[in-house]
């Protein structure tokens, strides 16, 4: 007879424990334990679809980013250890933060990205906010400030993630240990009517 141990994802698809499964190769192999922080940009929700919320339960913190300031009180109620900035990650000074609901998963700065959700999932944007916004250097430099050990990045900005992680210069500023990032492909609508608006 083989048990199986069970185990609880937070994340959209897995993605924690396939992260969880790198961090233990990597201590059952150098035998050492990695000590890290998390950067986690375009957050959401606390636990829901987090990828991050299963090292946090660990034990682990970090800085959690994210546009939408909706959700601060979510994050101060139940992830208080990390800290929130509610900015969003642009190589521009402000963005307009275009909202489909208050709490949704889509809500984007990326008009292209508003536009796909809008006709795969017949909803409107109901209110637009201007953010500020911060670079990607910006943001690791102010993460670094706080939590000075190797870090995970995890990057999931609606339609902008590419273009944020190309102009960082990865060879003059700190090097994340892991990245985490959204890849949904343009030739594939089906990316669009699965993401679901909660």
């Amino acid at each position: 007879v083989f048990f199986s141990r069970k185990k609880t994802s937070y994340s959209t698809f897995g993605e924690d424990i396939l992260l969880e499964g790198l961090l233990n190769r990597y201590e059952f192999i150098s035998g050492n334990k990695l000590e890290f922080s998390y950067l986690d940009i375009g957050a959401w929700k606390p636990i829901s679809a987090s990828n991050t919320y299963i090292l946090y339960k660990k034990g682990y913190r970090g800085t959690v980013v994210e546009a939408n300031h909706h959700l601060r009180t979510f994050w101060k109620i139940l992830r208080p250890k990390d800290l929130f900035i509610n900015i969003a990650c642009s190589n521009d000074e402000t963005v307009d933060l275009l909202l489909f609901h208050l709490t949704a998963e889509s809500n984007t700065i990326d008009q292209n990205f508003a536009n796909k959700i809008s006709q795969a999932q017949k909803v409107n944007v109901s209110e637009i906010q201007m953010v500020k916004g911060l670079s990607l250097q910006e943001i690791v430099k102010s993460h670094k400030s706080t939590f000075h050990e190797d870090f995970i990045l995890d990057l999931d900005i609606e339609g902008k993630d590419f273009e944020v992680l190309s102009k960082y210069n990865f060879e003059d500023n700190p090097r994340p240990v892991i990245i985490l990032v959204e890849d949904v492909s343009e030739t594939k609508e089906s990316a669009f009517t699965q993401s679901n608006i909660h």
